[in-house]
């Protein structure tokens, strides 16, 4: 009786907290899944470390609302700081980056008992709450060392996601256009292409209904593609290019929070201009928590 008891309320809070069974992403947040009247904010630390000497620690942050069981609102935060061993000189620039705001509509899904598929446009933009006029020794700095675009960023896109049994992957592409400023830095337009493929590989014997813990491993792909920056209104000949990157993570999720950790892997760097900085190996790690419903939501339900 006990076991059963269990089983049915376990099966009641996967069912409220549909985002906890299915899968995330790492590298993108595009795809997060969020529940109608479900929060979830994810915290991520990516310390990243390169051929040239840069030390790149970001602390991205994830929040997704579910205002329908379509339509989701989101909103990326970003800070972190930047260090570049450049002989005896070592500039360091940190703070909050620019702010990611956009919504995301569900155009078409499906819903099967071990199944779900969705497709759904994103648009939205990027506040520049970074900052694009960071200087070292009177020179205006490059994209590593910079937190922002300067600009107000139009941002759209699409995403798709699948989860089949122990089988699950995401996938999007987004594009931001960022306009050229007269003075400071101006970051060059990116488009980005990502993929993500997930294998839950614990527990051995799944659960008829309900999945309280599970134990992932996950592999993702990044291509970015991106346009020439700008210094003081003047192309950088030494910016844009094309990056591929493979990363591989594993996973611990439950019913309301998910931890892992991984490495990334560049594949591909096809840098314009001479003597880029080039990634060599990256470390990520990161902690999701999906938060009840807000309870302004619950007491205007209950009057309707």
């Amino acid at each position: 009786m006990y076991n059963l008891k269990a089983l049915i309320r376990a099966a009641a809070i996967a069912g409220f907290f549909p985002a906890a069974a299915a899968a995330s992403a790492v590298t993108f947040a595009t795809s997060l899944p969020v529940g109608q009247d479900q929060v979830i904010i994810r915290f991520n630390m990516q310390p990243m470390f390169s051929t040239h000497q840069l030390n790149n620690f970001q602390f991205p942050v994830s929040v997704g609302y579910g205002l329908t069981s379509r339509f989701a609102l989101f909103a990326g935060l970003s800070q972190g700081f930047a260090s570049l061993d450049s002989g005896p000189y070592r500039p360091l620039n940190g703070g909050a980056g620019d702010t990611n705001l956009y919504a995301r509509y569900t155009l078409y899904k499906i819903d099967k008992p071990g199944v779900t598929f969705r497709i759904a446009p994103l648009a939205g933009a990027f506040l520049p709450t970074g900052n694009n006029s960071f200087t070292f020794q009177g020179k205006l700095q490059s994209k590593s060392l910079q937190t922002g675009s300067g600009t107000f960023d139009p941002y759209a896109g699409v995403a798709v996601g699948l989860q089949y049994h122990r089988i699950s992957g995401n996938a999007d592409v987004t594009y931001r256009y960022n306009p050229v400023a007269s003075t400071n830095f101006s970051l060059g337009s990116e488009l980005r292409v990502d993929s993500h493929f997930e294998y839950k590989f614990w527990p051995f014997k799944m659960p008829a209904e309900g999945l309280p813990r599970s134990a992932n491993i996950s592999l993702e792909s990044n291509y970015y593609r991106d346009s020439r920056d700008h210094l003081n209104g003047v192309v950088s000949p030494n910016s844009g290019g094309r990056i591929f990157r493979e990363s591989a993570s594993l996973q611990l999720s439950s019913l309301r929070w998910q931890v892992g950790g991984g490495v990334i892997l560049p594949l591909m760097q096809d840098l314009n201009g001479t003597g880029r900085t080039t990634q060599k190996l990256g470390y990520m790690m990161f902690f999701e928590y999906y938060l009840a419903r807000p309870i302004w939501r619950k007491s205007t339900r209950r009057h309707t």
